[in-house]
């Protein structure tokens, strides 16, 4: 060899081959290290040349491994310095766990109790190496040389492992929303022109790449099952229940199983809102499954280990308490024969009884209709569902007609003590209207998901854990992590404070990511504090508020669900038009509000705008620079929304005499939002309006509305052009979204358009026409360009209806 002095750190080589730079590096590595190495540092070296000289690969995996699999964990982690063996599975040991050894030589070992715990351990040892898996898109890499000499363990609590439903650490895929794999998981691809999905097979198998990435990021963050909601345009549309779409699920189901994941998909028994796949789609059929056999046996034929199904017509209406129960039982018998389980979801809505049915916590009422599960087969696997970022012990301010969820807390401890399955499912994003698509980063996400983990190992310790999410984008990727980590961490007994949460989940990552940790604990402490916990009386004649309620978005549909009071879903607001005559309201009670939480937050944006500044080129890596850059806009968009709202209340209310001063610092916050998100160069994908509300119900990626500031926008303009019809920019079409597909669905899109336009004219019915109805083929408008934002008041001529 050269000498010493000539050796320097080689780039990554190629994975195609055992070139000589790789077999090299060991050497090199040795050297580098200095002179005074230990000595198995240098007993590593040399082994892994012995390694190369024989023309092998330092990576062994075991036969049982699929090839694809096995592709894709070379790919990422090309080969080990050191040598890494993993050893084939050892049925005798608990299914899930793990040991890596590493011997005096190098030679590091993993053995585990199933394939799954193979690559668990195997991804395990390549985050102690310095690889970090927290963003399905962005696999961060070793900044130097890695070590892969690690003992690590996994057993479980006190030695033990769970088993059953007690085991599932699951991520349900809400693909009723545009998100990212939406498409691919119901059998479409992306079109040449992005209007709309593609059923072509060469578009959707554009998808499966990231399918594995995603699948990998599950593997690595130590979940164990993955679910998605199917959808249908129609039973005869010619493609819902076509060979081609079974083939293509069929494939997908089986890349997850090849990681030894289980598989899930949501299929409503009825449930008729946004393009849902329902199970009944008619009255014929025979014995007690009656019209859902057929279909059951389609989804059974995609070889899913679990069906998970939805009661009720929508969220808010119920069905016969009877007849539900008794096509559960049928149900849950007719899978358990077939070796699957039935999984059913709890919704959070209330005011909907199971008439004849007693309430066990309460038996002089009637059981809530969506915990009926409760009177069901005993093998039915309840999942009782919480919404947003609410902990199970928050106060709640109108969200599902709700003040807390004392009532399904109650319920999961019931299920506990008398030994029913179940399996909890919160949110780490909920997305219309509230968080991602705003956007509004809320890290409260990752801490509340932790305290409800906690909450489960003291009180509800044989409960699984089946997270909803919807997206990854400003900052959300963190939220899905941090609940994966903190699942784990239940699962092993380990202690876990929300401080450290962070820490522990960003340190992978390494620097600067321990300041990036600190200021995201500090911003959902602060959300905790000021969006949860503060709850303030509302001006005469409105309920309790928090701020959550003026920093979420609002468009047409939400003010009339919120000014009909019907289907009501997210914390109430004074409307920006109604606050000028509640001024010493707003004075007292919001004003000091909003400007208190943009002195808190504006310090953290600070921060993070100084971390990207410093660190926005990742050291040369790519993916740690990028999700550096998505954690910190996220944080700084939060606190530019705070101003933003500020600053339109301020214009609305008349408090500062003239509303030039609180527009300007709204169009301020607007621009600068804008330029934060276009830095970002987020997938024009997520980000189009697509003209198309298929597969999903929307016609615009799940980003549009975040990439435009629509929500920012939108209350923006009311306030400066003094509109005041209700529906005003409404981006939901309700009859799009609320009903099923049918041959008469175009028609009655067509009956609400007509309404709509003829209410338009009518002197009482205008203000509230453009509830009919909802933007399909082009967005909202007209929305006031960015850059020439009004930014004063318009003269009592304005003509609302041009805005309309």
């Amino acid at each position: 060899p050269p000498p010493v002095a000539e050796w320097s750190t080689p780039g990554r080589a190629p994975r195609a081959s055992m070139s000589p730079s790789m077999c090299e590096r060991p050497a090199r590595a040795a050297a580098l290290r200095g002179a005074g190495a230990a000595a198995p540092t240098v007993a590593r070296a040399l082994a892994a040349l012995l390694l190369c000289s024989r023309g092998s690969s330092a990576l062994t995996l075991p036969p049982e491994v699929p090839e694809r699999v096995a592709d894709q964990v070379r790919a990422v982690l090309a080969d080990p310095e050191d040598r890494v063996e993993v050893l084939s599975a050892d049925h005798t040991l608990p299914a899930e766990s793990y040991e890596v050894v590493c011997a005096e030589d190098g030679h590091t070992v993993v053995r585990s109790g199933s394939l799954l715990a193979s690559l668990y351990g195997l991804y395990a040892l390549a985050q102690s190496a310095g690889y970090a898996f927290l963003h399905p898109l962005h696999v961060v890499r070793p900044t130097g040389v890695p070590d892969w000499c690690h003992t690590l363990s996994a057993r479980g609590r006190g030695g033990s492992t769970p088993a059953g439903v007690e085991a599932v650490r699951g991520t349900h895929l809400h693909t009723q929303h545009p998100i990212e794999l939406a498409d691919l998981l119901n059998g479409v691809g992306p079109s040449p022109g992005g209007r709309g999905p593609s059923e072509d097979e060469v578009a959707w198998a554009s998808g499966l790449p990231m399918w594995t990435q995603y699948l990998q990021w599950l593997v690595a963050n130590k979940q164990n099952l993955v679910e998605w909601a199917l959808l249908e345009w129609g039973p005869t549309d010619g493609f819902s229940t076509s060979p081609v779409r079974k083939r293509r699920l069929t494939a997908v189901v089986a890349r997850a199983q090849e990681w030894g994941l289980s598989v899930s998909i949501d299929a409503p028994v009825n449930l008729q809102q946004q393009h849902a796949f329902r199970l009944q789609v008619g009255e014929a059929g025979e014995g007690p499954l009656g019209p859902v056999k057929a279909r059951l046996d389609w989804l059974c034929d995609l070889g899913l280990d679990m069906i998970s199904t939805e009661i009720g017509s929508t969220e808010f209406s119920h069905a016969d308490a009877s007849e539900t129960v008794a096509l559960l039982n049928a149900t849950v018998e007719y899978l358990a024969a077939k070796g699957k389980q039935l999984v059913v979801k709890n919704h959070a809505s209330t005011n909907q009884y199971a008439t004849g049915y007693k309430d066990p916590l309460e038996p002089s009422k009637e059981l809530n209709f969506n915990y009926i599960t409760y009177y069901a087969d005993k093998r039915v696997v309840s999942a009782p569902h919480t919404v947003q970022m609410y902990s199970l012990s928050d106060p709640l301010v109108g969200s599902y007609g709700r003040r807390n969820f004392s009532d399904i807390f109650a319920m999961m401890k019931l299920l506990d003590r008398e030994g029913k399955p179940q399996v909890f499912f919160p949110e780490t994003a909920y997305w219309v209207d509230f968080d991602n698509s705003v956007p509004l980063f809320l890290p409260l996400y990752a801490t509340d998901r932790l305290r409800d983990l906690q909450t489960l190992t003291r009180e509800v310790p044989r409960a699984g854990h089946l997270n909803f999410e919807s997206g990854w984008a400003f900052g959300y990727w963190i939220n899905n992590a941090a609940q994966a980590f903190a699942a784990w961490s239940r699962r092993n007994g380990e202690e876990l404070t929300e401080e450290r949460l962070f820490h522990s989940l960003l340190a992978p990552l390494g620097a600067p990511f321990d300041k990036v940790a600190d200021v995201l604990f500090q911003l959902a402490t602060l959300q905790n504090r000021t969006l949860v916990h503060d709850v303030f009386e509302g001006h005469e004649g409105y309920t309790p508020q928090t701020l959550m309620g003026y920093l979420q978005g609002w468009e047409g549909m939400a003010e009339a669900q919120e000014h009909f009071q019907f289907a009501v879903v997210m914390p109430p607001r004074v409307h920006p038009r109604d606050i000028s005559k509640r001024g010493d309201w707003y004075i007292e009670a919001l004003a000091p509000r909003l400007k208190a939480l943009a002195s808190a937050a504006r310090p953290l944006a600070r921060r993070c705008r100084a971390l990207r500044a410093a660190h926005g080129g990742g050291g040369g890596d790519a993916a740690r620079a990028a999700l550096l850059k998505d954690a910190c806009v996220g944080v700084e968009l939060f606190s530019l929304r705070v101003e933003q709202v500020g600053g339109i209340y301020e214009a609305a209310s008349g408090a500062a005499g003239s509303p030039e001063g609180g527009l300007l610092r709204s169009a301020a916050a607007i621009r600068e939002g804008l330029a934060l998100i276009e830095s970002l160069a987020l997938a024009p994908e997520w980000t189009r309006w697509t003209g198309e509300a298929w597969p999903t119900a929307y016609p615009y990626g799940y980003l549009w509305p975040a990439a435009s500031l629509f929500f920012w926008r939108r209350d923006h303009q009311i306030v400066a052009h003094g509109v005041s019809e209700a529906c005003y920019l409404n981006l939901y079409d309700p009859v799009e979204i609320g009903l099923p597909f049918s041959r008469y669905k175009r028609f009655f899109q067509n009956l609400a358009h007509g309404l709509s336009k003829t209410l338009g004219w009518l002197p009482w019915f205008y203000h509230y026409a453009g509830c009919l109805t909802g933007p399909s083929a082009e967005p909202p408008a007209p929305l006031d360009p960015a850059g020439a934002l009004a930014t004063t008041a318009p003269p009592m001529a304005f003509v609302e209806r041009a805005y309309f």
